[in-house]
């Protein structure tokens, strides 16, 4: 038997609760019957391509990093960006963002746009596998169309964890319980003050952040415990 237990979702089927949370289902006899605070609040109920902007969550973020993840306390967290053609307006306004509001803690690296989204996500995840390889806490951004073929060839690197967001609740989310160290943005579905504000909470989330004690050590012991599966197919 599978269990996820929240008192906002009760009503809710699981399909919907898998598509409206992110959350993993897990066994009901490893999971205590606890309610568990999920951040962001609930999501908004409006058509693909306008703005998404939250209006349920008013907390105050601050620049955080992984628990699992060495850091120096004054060291600036390097962004790498890169984008397809497609994404290439988004990428560029990000990238200027990024260089004037976050200047004193934030190292950007602008990788470019890149003639095709698996080039920009190739070059984008390598470097992020090889620093998180280090222990160092860098990350990145791609845009695209879409957000997604960048995500499904970043994740192809062992060590990121890519996910497509679309406003300030998928990207609490991505960081909070998936550990998200690349943020993938589809500038036809997305915004730029949408992108804008998901950026600000994806920086300043990390991973088991507002979770309950018993899913927050499942969540943090989560990457070492991916690591030490056998993705091999059976043909190779």
């Amino acid at each position: 038997r599978m269990c996820l237990r929240h008192e906002s979702f009760s009503s809710l089927s699981r399909g919907d609760l898998w598509g409206r949370t992110g959350l993993t289902w897990v066994p009901m006899s490893r999971l205590p019957s606890v309610s568990l605070p999920f951040p962001g609040g609930a999501r908004p109920t409006d058509s693909p391509g306008t703005s998404r902007r939250s209006t349920t969550d008013s907390r105050q973020f601050s620049l955080g990093h992984s628990d699992s993840m060495s850091e120096t306390s004054k060291a600036k967290l390097r962004i790498l960006l890169a984008s397809s053609p497609y994404g290439g307006s988004l990428h560029e306004k990000l990238v200027e963002y990024l260089q004037e509001q976050h200047a004193d803690d934030v190292e950007v690296e602008d990788l470019g746009i890149l003639p095709t989204y698996y080039e920009a996500a190739y070059k984008a995840g390598q470097a992020i596998d090889r620093a998180s390889g280090k222990g160092l806490p860098d990350r990145a951004i791609l845009c695209s169309s879409r957000g997604q073929g960048v995500a499904i060839v970043a994740n192809k690197f062992k060590r990121v964890y890519a996910t497509m967001v679309r406003d300030v609740e998928d990207a609490v989310s991505a960081r909070s319980a998936d550990h998200s160290n690349v943020l993938c943005l589809g500038a036809r579905v997305t915004t730029f003050e949408d992108a804008q504000e998901a950026v600000e909470a994806w920086l300043k989330t990390s991973p088991g952040e507002n979770w309950a004690e018993t899913l927050r050590e499942q969540i943090l012991g989560a990457p070492a415990a991916i690591q030490g599966l056998d993705f091999a197919s059976p043909l190779d």
